[in-house]
């Protein structure tokens, strides 16, 4: 009996043993999945690249005339205004044909005056001459059909309310007579005294008297019933008694009246001894050459001031002027070079702050999604913690060869570029899509092959294959345009029964390398890694 109690129990406990073996074995071989889950929410697809800064506003400042540097009046760093004096810059050739072309338009501007008589010439060739001064003519010279010099004497001009009564005195007499003397004068035929005052007395006596006579000159008011030639007799009042004396009337001339062009006077308008006013046409003289060549003279005066002109200008560029306003970046000049348009490098440069640009190499599948205006993040690993936003404004139309690889310049404006310098690394991202309010899916769960992408949902803790339509994506998510709904449960891996390697996609037999940020969960489980909208922990892409 004992034996037989013996041998049950080591039956016993072999089944026991074979059933617990089989339990742990049934549980060890379990497929173990991390999970994530179908949410809503933002997707953004970033493209990113690296360059650096430059100023969009950067002018090289050269000479543009040659000569030698006489003053360099900024620094290094120095901010300036625009038309700011930079460098001053001494050209003594220069300072002297400016001079030459001012004399030259001054010769040519008085061959013109000379020429037209500063009259106004018509083009038939025909010179108006004018009176100067309201007055009589008097000793009119010419007459129609005289042919006269430039400069000839037309006729003369005489006061016409004034005449002046001349009488001779003797010596001893011309010793007690004085200007402003009062005098009184009786004309011959003509009834009433008029009175006047000695204007002049003349010191040589009158040529060809046996007995020296000298002229006293009296100033008459004319009522306007005098002429000259009229005779009578003087009495000036001075301090030793009266001096009584005959003479005649006499117009009080003002200036002759001169040809203005060489010509034929063709028309004469007044008489002798006829009242004119100012600007009252006297005589026309014709010349029919003298339009043509005041032509040219007309050109050569235009021709002068346009040469002035330049020169002068050449003479300003000796001080050369900031183009915009700005910062000194670079200066290669100092007192006493010699330069002109031919330096090979450029004397300053100057940096308009405010318009600093980022410009970033981005490879031949990312430029294509990139385009003018799109918004951008610019960070400087010069200046950590900081980031500034900007807008991309050319994209190369024309790739470049770097390290093997064909890229594509991206240039982005930054806004307020504060502390920024050029020359500065810069790493930017460009917003090239964006949408809100979409079904995301985790990368690592969709797989790609013939029939399209795929996606294994977990239900009842078993997955399934389901077709997806995918939209945007970036290395974190994917949109989902069909196929998943939201609060489903996918796989992101599935793990063999040792618990070692993961399998990624969720698809066995596709082995790859842990995916950070992603949680290893048992059936059912999902990472703690994924966040909808924002892609995951390192941010959308």
């Amino acid at each position: 009996m004992a034996i037989l109690g013996a041998g049950a129990l080591v039956i016993l406990l072999f089944f026991s043993l074979r059933d617990y073996l089989s339990a742990r074995r049934a549980q060890s071989s379990q497929v173990r999945y991390a999970t994530g889950v179908v949410r809503e929410g933002a997707i953004e697809v970033l493209a990113t690249g690296t360059g650096t800064v430059s100023w969009s506003g950067r002018y090289a400042v050269g000479a543009e005339v040659n000569g030698t540097v006489k003053e360099v009046r900024v620094g290094l760093g120095d901010r300036v205004e625009k038309g700011e004096v930079l460098v001053e810059l001494e050209n003594e050739d220069l300072a002297s044909a400016v001079q030459a072309a001012r004399l030259q338009l001054e010769q040519a501007r008085q061959r013109l005056r000379v020429a037209s008589g500063e009259a106004a010439v018509d083009p038939s060739g025909r010179a108006e001459v004018r009176a100067y001064s309201p007055g009589v003519v008097t000793g009119l010279r010419v007459r129609e059909g005289d042919q006269v010099a430039r400069g000839a004497v037309i006729a003369t001009l005489a006061e016409a309310r004034e005449l002046e009564f001349v009488a001779g005195v003797l010596e001893p007499e011309k010793e007690r007579i004085k200007p402003g003397d009062r005098a009184t004068v009786r004309l011959d035929r003509f009834e009433g005294e008029l009175t006047g005052t000695v204007a002049e007395v003349e010191n040589a006596p009158v040529a060809g008297e046996t007995v020296k006579l000298y002229r006293v000159h009296i100033l008459l008011p004319n009522p306007g019933l005098l002429q000259a030639g009229m005779t009578g007799q003087a009495t000036i009042e001075t301090p030793g008694g009266q001096v009584i004396r005959s003479g005649e009337l006499a117009w009080r001339e003002r200036g002759l009246v001169t040809a203005p062009v060489a010509g034929v006077v063709t028309e004469l308008r007044v008489t002798s001894g006829q009242e004119v006013s100012r600007g009252e046409l006297l005589a026309v003289i014709t010349n029919q050459s003298l339009p043509a060549e005041l032509e040219q003279l007309k050109l050569q005066v235009a021709q002068a001031e346009l040469d002035l002109k330049n020169k002068a200008a050449l003479l300003e560029k000796l001080s050369i002027r900031a183009p915009e306003s700005g910062t000194v970046v670079a200066l290669n000049v100092r007192r006493g070079d010699r330069v002109g348009p031919g330096s090979s490098s450029e004397l300053l440069a100057l940096a308009s702050e405010g318009e600093a640009v980022a410009t970033v190499a981005l490879d031949e599948m990312e430029v294509a999604r990139v385009q003018v205006g799109q918004e951008a993040e610019v960070t400087f690993p010069a200046l950590p913690g900081r980031k500034w936003g900007g807008k991309v404004v050319r994209v190369a139309p024309e790739g470049r060869s770097q390290n093997g690889v064909t890229v594509f310049d991206v240039e982005i404006k930054l806004e307020k570029p504060a502390g920024v310098r050029a020359g500065m690394t810069s790493n930017a991202s460009i917003r090239v899509a964006r949408k809100e309010g979409v079904l995301l899916v985790p990368v690592e769960a969709v797989s790609s092959g013939p029939r399209g992408s795929t996606v294994r949902v977990l239900r009842g803790n078993v997955p399934q294959e389901v077709p997806v339509s995918l939209g945007l994506q970036n290395d974190q998510v994917a949109e989902v345009l069909s196929g998943l709904k939201a609060g489903d449960r996918v796989v992101l891996a599935e793990f063999n029964p040792s618990g070692s390697t993961p399998v990624m996609g969720g698809r066995p037999g596709q082995q790859g390398p842990p995916f950070p940020g992603r949680g290893l969960m048992g059936p059912g489980g999902f990472g703690p890694g994924f966040r909808p909208g924002g892609g995951g922990p390192a941010g959308p892409r």
